[in-house]
């Protein structure tokens, strides 16, 4: 197993240690995405979220949706300006930003195989849970990873539409390093995440209106373009012609 300890090779401890830190922070910083987006009320027990009694719903996994995209866009920038300090040279940045992409998506896939491990079986009616799936998790969390990175590429002092450009070419670069790596290790949920229920589901949450806070307006989630719908169905077309 590629995990598995040997006195020989510390290197695979301190991977487990920096996949095992970053999921510990992504989930930190979701609980504290909850909390700025004021899903928190303060009547509610500090154990409300393992409160047996709570009703599911998709308008309540719309929360979680909310606070794992705040948690990936802060972790992320955390993650890149920790490693990237001062250095002013943009090459060398896009290096570092190729490398913390890869490290963080990995670590997510790690961190939803976990949820997913836990919970095998997911209700054929996904309206009734409380959280989505961990593969939708990973398929939005995802979406939210190249909004980082388009983030980080804003404040270098990129336009907003040269950013997204930027980001979708960084997410190509990596994505053979990516699957390669997801390959070896053979998680499953890698290979489940584009599952029509799994998109489908997603776009649900998308269509849920987001109540902004005032003073948290960069936690909007905008609608889904009509070009976003059209382009899943094309694919799924394409997959059942080849089938």
């Amino acid at each position: 197993m590629i995990f598995e300890h040997s006195c020989n090779d510390t290197y695979r401890e301190e991977l487990n240690n920096l996949f095992s830190s970053i999921i510990l922070l992504h989930i930190f910083f979701h609980e504290c995405g909850h909390i700025i987006a004021g899903h928190v009320d303060k009547s509610q027990s500090l154990l409300y979220e393992y409160d047996a009694s709570r009703k599911g719903s998709f308008a309540v996994q719309e929360h979680e949706m909310v606070a794992d995209w705040w948690s990936t866009k802060q972790l992320f920038n955390l993650m890149f300006h920790a490693v990237n300090l001062f250095n002013e040279d943009n090459d060398e940045k896009l290096r570092i930003l190729k490398k913390i992409t890869i490290l963080y998506w990995l670590s997510l896939t790690l961190e939803f195989q976990i949820f997913d491990n836990k919970h095998p079986n997911h209700p054929s009616d996904l309206s009734s849970l409380t959280h989505p799936i961990p593969t939708v998790r990973l398929y939005y969390t995802i979406e939210a990873t190249r909004e980082g990175i388009s983030d980080v590429l804003l404040q270098s002092g990129l336009s907003l539409e040269n950013a997204d450009k930027g980001a979708d070419i960084i997410v190509n670069a990596v994505l053979d390093t990516i699957n390669s790596f997801l390959g070896i290790m053979n998680v499953p949920i890698d290979f489940k995440k584009f599952d029509r229920d799994v998109v489908e589901c997603y776009m649900k949450l998308r269509d849920i209106p987001y109540e902004i806070p005032r003073d948290a307006q960069y936690l909007h989630l905008a609608p889904l373009p009509d070009g976003y719908r059209e382009s899943i169905e094309e694919c799924y077309r394409i997959i059942n012609e080849q089938e």
